[in-house]
């Protein structure tokens, strides 16, 4: 890099400008006096006392320099769980099919109300018992998005063999160790980020845009969104409002005005829907096949092993669907979802029962 004369030093120079990129080792790495040995950021204030140790532990001089960069920190979270892991299918299908053998047979004494709250109580019940709700405290910490379940798999590898090592100080445990080790870098490096950042450019197809801005983000520049300057955060807000609220205003007095009554009704043929065809267990098998397996908070059962069981509950569903059509009546134990006092069911996605997903498709 010293060699300004050089063609290939030239191009490099070139290139490290293109992407706004800024070299600061100033003086030779090489025994020859050369400088061989870069420090490349984008960002000056991160690198401080950048120099060179004239070491001659080989042909290439040390060069240090201290990043200002703290390491995130780790919090502890109580988290809630319930352990559905160990259990096994049969052992399901018994409790299913013993808690809802009986169920719904007295359809005619039952509306869809008492069956669905019904449903959920015998849901939560089985679930308290075969996993009950336990408590942790976890260590949460910030991973790479491309680091995965092989790279942990990797990692706790090198941890057993590492203390195995340490226990018995054999030569041969250390071999395993360092064997263990540059597999896992090399599941880090070689495999893992690589097809990580080549799964992300793939993505960006042919869209330009979208290529720069993973480029921008890879290396660490940030677009800010530039906001007009306000003494504070609402008076920005109440600006937006009243612009568009103006625009609004605006546009709507540049249209024609059309002498209408706003709450006539027009002419229409008149449709009624007098009743419903009953669904039958086949219908209702379709329809559960094309429902995401999804469990969501107020499901009482995680839905996948509703799923993989339903051959217990497709009468069960069946009755639901048919009774909650043929009364008009909407289940009021599926409608917390929709609970207009709570300012997150106003989200574009809401949660949803998988039950309540039945009743809707």
């Amino acid at each position: 890099m010293d060699d300004t004369s050089n063609h290939h030093t030239n191009r490099v120079v070139e290139m490290l400008e293109s992407f706004n990129l800024v070299q600061l080792v100033s003086q030779s790495t090489h025994v020859h006096d050369h400088t061989l040995n870069l420090v490349i950021t984008n960002n000056q204030n991160l690198i401080q006392n950048c120099h060179v140790h004239q070491y001659h532990l080989s042909d290439h001089y040390i060069v240090h320099a201290q990043l200002d960069i703290t390491k995130p920190l780790n919090y502890k979270k109580k988290v809630l769980f319930r352990n559905f892991k160990n259990i096994e299918n049969s052992v399901l299908t018994t409790l299913f099919s013993v808690a809802f053998s009986g169920f719904g047979k007295n359809v005619n004494n039952q509306d869809v109300n008492s069956m669905v709250s019904a449903y959920n109580r015998t849901l939560n019940s089985i679930q308290n018992e075969v996993a009950p709700e336990k408590m942790k405290v976890a260590t949460m910490r910030q991973m790479s998005r491309w680091y995965n379940d092989n790279c942990r798999i990797e990692k706790r590898k090198c941890r057993v063999l590492e203390r195995k090592w340490i226990k018995s100080c054999d030569s041969v445990d250390k071999t395993a160790f360092k064997k263990q080790c540059a597999k896992y870098h090399s599941v880090l490096t070689n495999y893992t980020k690589t097809a990580y950042f080549q799964s992300q450019v793939e993505k960006c197809g042919i869209d330009q845009r979208l290529l720069f801005s993973l480029m921008n983000k890879l290396c660490g520049k940030s677009k800010e969104t530039l906001l007009p300057s306000t003494p504070s955060d609402v008076e920005l807000a109440q600006a937006f409002n009243t612009y568009f609220h103006n625009k609004i205003k605006t546009f709507r007095a540049s249209l024609p005005v059309i002498s209408a009554d706003a709450f006539s009704v027009p002419d229409a043929d008149g449709f009624e829907i007098s009743n419903f065809t009953e669904l039958e267990e086949n219908e209702i098998l379709n329809i559960v096949k094309t429902v995401s397996s999804k469990t969501c908070s107020l499901d009482p059962f995680p839905t996948k092993y509703i799923i993989e069981n339903i051959t217990v509950f497709l009468p069960l569903f069946c009755q639901i669907v048919n009774s909650s059509f043929s009364s008009g009546t909407f289940p009021d134990d599926l409608k917390v979802g929709i609970n207009h006092n709570e300012l997150a069911n106003f989200r574009p996605i809401s949660n949803t029962p998988f039950l309540s997903k039945l009743i809707h498709i």
